[in-house]
């Protein structure tokens, strides 16, 4: 079976999409089990600093991954979010 360009193109891009959200995902667990096991010395506060930093950049690409993946909650949420503002704003 042939594919055409556009669908070509379109299994590629949703290919890269699957490895980088594996990737992230993986690489989030790979810090989290080095610090809990021990591969890590987290008594250095230059090392405790870069795993938090670390975590809480890789923690916020995870949420766009699962925004991706499903997009109805990522929806709801910003129909709250707009709710919210304009209550404030009313007020």
């Amino acid at each position: 079976m042939t594919l055409s360009p556009e669908e070509r193109r379109n299994l590629l891009s949703d290919l890269v999409k699957h490895v980088l959200a594996g990737g992230i995902v993986a690489g989030f667990f790979g810090v989290v089990l080095a610090a809990l096991l021990g591969f890590v010395d987290i008594k250095d506060p230059a090392v405790t600093a870069f795993i938090g930093t670390a975590l809480g950049y890789v923690a916020s690409e995870m949420k766009k991954i699962t925004d991706s993946y499903f997009p109805e909650g990522a929806d709801r949420r910003r129909d709250e979010a707009d709710q919210r503002r304009e209550r404030e704003h009313e007020s």
